[in-house]
């Protein structure tokens, strides 16, 4: 006889769901700028590019048909500026040479112009260029403008959220090591007793 789930791991489930739900749609999102700023992505992340298409089509409805002719252009130089990078992915794939994290936002242009700075630091740098980018397109196509300052500031708070998820996991295990260390003096202690 199959066991039941339990409420809460139906709920577990549900929650899983739909935080991976909403990341997906975060990480399409900022792919619509990323792919412009940057490459070698990941190959789960570069594999939800579609998605941002789908989400600029569905940002469009919030404008006249006749304001919105910046924006389709964009989201068709998105799709083949984003299939460009899934294919580099794939060949990379195929060759036995990807050795990034699945889910890696891929390696800012930029890099090349500032070799000393740090990548965290490179692409906040590639979010705000993108959000003064689409200030001053707002000028010239409010939808387009409206659209780039939208996803720029998604992927800026995005990627300080990253960055400040990964310190803490850093400080945690620097403070795990060091526990460790003193429970081996201790240990080294008892032992000379």
């Amino acid at each position: 006889m199959p066991q039941q789930q339990s409420p809460q791991q139906s709920n577990q489930w549900a929650d899983t769901a739909i935080r991976e739900l909403i990341q997906g749609l975060i990480r399409s999102i900022c792919l619509t700028i990323e792919v412009f700023f940057r490459w070698d992505f990941g190959c789960v992340y570069v594999g939800s590019g579609f998605m941002g298409a789908v989400v600029i089509w569905l940002f469009s409805m919030f404008f006249p048909p006749r304001d919105i002719t910046a924006l389709f252009y964009f989201s068709l130089v998105y799709c083949v500026v984003w299939l460009i990078a899934l294919t580099g992915m794939l060949i990379r794939y195929w060759r036995g040479k990807d050795k990034l994290h699945s889910k890696y936002s891929g390696r800012p242009h930029l890099m090349r112009l500032l070799p000393g700075w740090r990548e965290d630091y490179v692409k906040y740098l590639d979010a705000v260029i993108a959000i003064l980018l689409g200030w001053g397109v707002h000028h010239l196509n409010v939808p387009l403008g409206d659209y780039l300052m939208a996803a720029a500031s998604l992927l800026l708070f995005r990627d300080f959220a990253i960055g400040s998820e990964q310190r803490n996991r850093a400080v945690q295990m620097n403070d795990q090591v060091i526990e460790q260390k003193l429970v081996a003096e201790k240990f080294r202690a008892m032992q000379e007793r």
